[in-house]
């Protein structure tokens, strides 16, 4: 007899490519999209691995995008959440940008804490993607 052909355990929640719900756990046990077509089947993976409780600021000459922590993604979008995050409002209010970088950002209290200009930390690609706050320079 031969055996049946496995198939990944699927997983409840949809790919963030918007491959629908396609997620499945595999042998190692790391989520994936199991779609053909999608772009970035280890996105959730990459988001998961990210264990920075901080958020980083990213700005250009003219630019910045907030990375949130997955803590406030979860609690759905910033836009939409009681508890929205106020950097988005602090860094539009900044006189003029800092230099090009990447800032990791601290809140403690009511106070945001910048760090020096850093490279994004292994697994911020996959955060990055999803950005709910961003403005130009005006």
């Amino acid at each position: 007899m031969t055996p049946e052909p496995s198939t990944a355990p699927k997983v409840r929640g949809s790919c963030l490519n918007g491959c629908g719900e396609t997620l499945t756990l595999t042998e190692p046990g790391e989520i994936q999209c199991s779609a053909g077509n999608c772009p970035g089947p280890g996105g959730v993976a990459a988001l998961l691995a990210n264990p920075s409780p901080d958020h980083f600021v990213e700005f250009g000459p003219d630019w910045w995008q907030i990375s949130h922590p997955l803590r406030e993604l979860a609690t759905g979008p910033t836009a939409l959440n009681p508890h929205r995050c106020t950097l988005a409002g602090f860094v539009n209010a900044l006189p003029s940008l800092p230099d090009p970088g990447v800032y990791k950002v601290i809140l403690t209290g009511d106070l945001w804490t910048w760090g020096t200009p850093i490279e994004p930390v292994p697994g911020d690609e996959a955060g990055r993607e999803i950005v709910p706050d961003s403005g130009a320079a005006a």
